[in-house]
């Protein structure tokens, strides 16, 4: 993605940082949202299947598809791996309109553990602009540093 900004890889307050885009819904299979973005996921959940082996009581509740930055991406920037979220995305405008039209849930989770307890991560409005043109929300976790 072209834009003015620029990234400071080495992102000084950071330890780590990825971006995740998770699409949801209970009725559309991971395989169909592959099947429409021509995107292969970076894993999946279905419904109903187990979710965690040491609990078999833990069943997924919902379809889940993701795509995340990590091992794509190597930044401590979250500017960039949103950039590459929005990169794989705004191409495919078309389908994720079918997808929300078809009662997709999306979102973008961004996590950013804290190298120093200060500083933050950021986002540019060159990015705002994709993403709320795709109907995409995003949101963070951030983990602070307890020492």
């Amino acid at each position: 993605m072209k834009t003015n900004m620029e990234y400071i890889d080495d992102y000084p307050t950071c330890e780590n940082t990825d971006c995740l885009l998770r699409l949801s819904s209970d009725e559309v299979s991971p395989d169909k949202i592959s099947d429409i973005l021509g995107i292969t996921p970076s894993s999946i959940r279905i419904k109903g299947e187990l979710r965690n082996s040491d609990r078999p009581e833990s069943l997924n509740k919902t379809n889940c598809w993701y795509l995340g930055s990590e091992g794509h991406v190597e930044s401590k920037d979250c500017r960039r791996h949103l950039d590459w979220i929005i990169e794989q995305l705004i191409v495919k405008k078309e389908q994720m309109s079918k997808l929300h039209k078809m009662g997709v849930e999306m979102s973008v989770c961004c996590t950013w553990e804290s190298a120093e307890n200060q500083g933050g991560p950021t986002m540019n409005p060159e990015q705002m602009g994709p993403l709320a043109e795709l109907g995409i929300p995003v949101w963070w976790e951030v983990w602070l540093n307890e020492e």
